[in-house]
């Protein structure tokens, strides 16, 4: 299997839809000439990649599946960020105690922590990037990502790719529970010991 391949999945089609949405919308707002709603997201802005990241466990799963067929160097550093940011996100946890995901105090604490994603790589590139999560594949800002970075004001958006990006994520859970999973999901961190596995025995 080629590093570039990702492994047949259930959520590929969801996940495959929601990039049309977003891929037809970004056109869409570049063709406008109005730089105020021009999308910000580019190859090397990472402000996104430090937030709280929920995301289903067929997405999990999806990610571990695609960790697996990397190479054994980029397992072996993969494998060590992950230690890394599931040790930083406990302590945080520890120390502040956090609410619910969907607490805007609890992601303001969290996006000052500075903790990167596991998958964030040298240059800001995201080393999973075609099996990335859902939110990620749907999170964005126009105009300027300023406001991913601190937080300060609400971050424009396109309306139609944040209604794809929830219709993807509850067909996901959808999805999940009826393959006979569970539907509570979790974040990055949660599933970290399934990423280790998946790191562990890749070939």
């Amino acid at each position: 299997m080629s590093r570039a391949s990702i492994p047949s999945s259930p959520i590929e089609a969801i996940a495959a839809d929601l990039d049309r949405t977003v891929a037809g919308s970004f056109a869409a707002a570049k063709a406008s000439g109005d730089p105020a709603e021009q999308p910000a997201c580019r190859r090397g802005c990472s402000f996104c990649c430090y937030q709280l990241v929920p995301l289903t466990v067929l997405e999990a799963q999806r990610i571990a599946a695609y960790l697996a067929t990397l190479p054994r160097s980029e397992r072996r550093d993969l494998g060590q960020a992950v230690d890394r940011q599931a040790k930083r996100f406990a302590s945080w946890v520890q120390e502040s105690q956090p609410g619910s995901i969907q607490d805007r105090r609890t992601n303001l604490d969290y996006l000052r922590q500075r903790i990167p994603c596991p998958f964030l790589g040298k240059e800001n590139e995201c080393r999973i990037y075609p099996a990335r999560p859902l939110v990620c594949r749907g999170h964005h800002a126009l105009g300027t990502s300023e406001n991913c970075q601190t937080a300060a004001a609400p971050i424009r958006v396109i309306p139609a790719v944040e209604r794809a990006t929830t219709t993807a994520m509850d067909q996901a859970r959808g999805l999940t529970g009826a393959m006979g999973g569970t539907t509570v999901g979790g974040l990055i961190s949660t599933f970290a010991p399934l990423f280790k596995t998946a790191l562990q025995s890749g070939k």
